[in-house]
């Protein structure tokens, strides 16, 4: 039959979600009449997608989906998971400039320790999963996780790089554990004509909770600076109402600062950074519960049902995930040309081999 799409579906929860963001970074600045109209207007426009979708016959999300206890595990684990780990993707380099005292380029290096744990314990994960299932995999990544957010949510001016580097490894370990094998988790516990839709639901939730994560820590860091500002020297309470945190970073912003005001800036920037983390640390513990909760209540006679597929479909999984890490790179590194290709190029060789494999697993079924 002919398919209707969605333009309704589309435009209502586009212009909800967009109010959504402005409301998270600009909130903050707003009158408090136009947070509570804006609150209302984004509820309203939710609940119309929700009524759309409802009586639309070719829906852009099915409602039905969240009939399935681990597929709304995996969007909801999805949607607050995002939130810490692309949030602290886009802020460990601003921690790493602005509190230690590096080049923009120099700090983009942050990452390394993080994309590359992360990508190897995706593929690890894969396999782990065959022999144990998802659930102890999963798990086990969410206690990574949160022993990883836990060492970052304590970063001071006297944080070191090495300490840095291992708090973050962990993290990005966690999350290559627990990403992919909620994504596998979901595609399995639906039939093959639901695959792509719940693989772009789950991914949609998770995106979604990226943006929303970047855009809170970056109010709340805003937030808390302004007010440390507040207190400062003469010479820095200038900085105190100014919004664009790129400016107080620069070197020749620092420079004309004297030793004194120099580093009441440098425990500022560490203090309000902090504060970004302890988001961080938040959303990991929401994550971790949602996962606890959502794997022990899902049946294990589905688990098991559907494990013996698995080593046919993850493959490609990881292949797309090699690609999303590809992505974020483009964006969050614009500053480290060198480091953003070398790390694509590992990204690229992950996929080329995941893809490998999966013509292997292929041609032998």
């Amino acid at each position: 039959r002919e398919i209707q799409l969605d333009y309704w579906g589309a435009a209502t929860i586009t212009a909800g979600l967009v109010l959504l963001l402005l409301l998270v970074e600009r909130g903050a600045g707003l009158p408090l009449w136009q947070v509570g109209v804006g609150s209302v207007a984004c509820l309203g426009l939710l609940i119309g997608f929700v009524r759309l979708e409802r009586d639309h016959p070719d829906p852009l999300i099915p409602l039905d989906l969240f009939r399935n206890r681990l597929v709304v595990m995996a969007v909801t684990h999805g949607l607050v998971s995002m939130m810490a780990l692309i949030g602290t993707l886009s802020f460990l380099p601003l921690f790493v400039q602005a509190v230690m005292g590096t080049t923009a380029a120099e700090a983009g290096k942050i990452l390394i320790p993080y994309i590359i744990p992360w990508v190897i314990s995706a593929i690890i994960g894969g396999r782990l999963i065959l022999r144990f299932g998802y659930r102890p995999v999963a798990l086990a990544g969410m206690v990574v996780m949160l022993i990883g957010s836990i060492g970052l949510a304590r970063v001071s001016i006297g944080t070191t790089r090495l300490v840095l580097s291992i708090d973050i490894g962990l993290l990005g370990m966690g999350g290559g554990l627990t990403i992919a094998t909620m994504m596998l988790a979901a595609q399995h516990a639906v039939g093959r004509l639901q695959t792509g839709v719940t693989t772009s639901t789950v991914q949609f939730a998770r995106s979604i909770g990226s943006a929303v994560g970047t855009s809170a820590m970056g109010a709340l860091m805003t937030w808390r600076l302004r007010a440390l500002l507040g207190a400062a020297p003469p010479e820095l309470r200038s900085l105190s109402g100014h919004g664009e945190v790129g400016m107080i970073v620069r070197p020749e912003t620092r420079a004309a600062l004297s030793g004194e005001a120099s580093i009441f800036l440098q425990q500022a920037l560490a203090g309000s950074l902090r504060w970004s983390f302890y988001f961080v640390l938040v959303a990991v513990i929401l994550a971790s519960i949602i996962a606890g909760v959502g794997l022990f209540n899902c049946e294990s006679e589905q688990e098991f049902e559907n494990i013996a597929r698995m080593d046919v479909r993850a493959p490609e999984v990881f292949a797309i995930f090699a690609h999303f890490v590809s992505a974020i790179l483009e964006q969050s590194m614009q500053e480290g040309e060198e480091e953003r290709e070398t790390l694509q190029g590992i990204a690229a060789y992950v996929s080329r081999v995941m893809m490998g494999k999966m013509g292997n697993v292929q041609s032998s079924h």
